[in-house]
């Protein structure tokens, strides 16, 4: 399903010529749609919100088709807002945060089950993440971002020809 997703997608961006933090803000309003599918239909119905083998098959149907496009957008914002020649340190965190979130949030989300014994309540918390990390990105300015990346690495070149060694 990432296959067909990251085809999709990638016509998609390529016809109406969306910029990366678009592509991530349609990945992650997607993630959010799941994950208040799960959280709140059961409030308004109970008899729905991943009560059924079918739900969870169409949940992890929309998550494989958007995974791809979300993962690999992210990775090329990294890469435009990365001052030049220091490339190594930026993905090196990025990885430490990605590989973080994988255990941090399994772990959270397994102690509030453990404490509430309910999904649901677990489910609150990548919720909040979602929408603490859709806020952050609302506020990124790509342009200024790439910008100050670029005059980053024209001080660091400048400081090297200017020092003795």
């Amino acid at each position: 399903m990432a296959v067909v997703g990251a085809w999709f997608f990638m016509t998609v961006r390529r016809a109406w010529k969306l910029s990366t933090k678009t592509m991530i803000t349609i990945g992650i309003s997607v993630y959010m749609t799941l994950v208040l599918y799960a959280v709140i239909t059961p409030l308004i119905n109970p008899k729905y919100g991943m009560r059924f083998k079918w739900e969870g098959w169409v949940m992890g149907l929309c998550i494989g088709f958007i995974i791809s496009t979300f993962f690999s957008s992210t990775r090329v914002m990294l890469s435009e807002l990365c001052p030049e020649g220091d490339e190594n340190e930026w993905f090196s965190i990025y990885l430490l945060a990605d590989k973080g979130s994988s255990w941090l949030g399994p772990l959270v989300t397994g102690l509030i089950y453990g404490v509430t014994k309910d999904y649901r309540t677990a489910f609150w918390f990548p919720l909040g993440l979602i929408i603490i990390g859709s806020v952050m990105l609302y506020f990124v300015d790509v342009d200024l971002g790439k910008d100050q990346a670029k005059a980053f690495t024209q001080a660091k070149r400048e400081e090297k020809m200017s020092s003795p060694c």
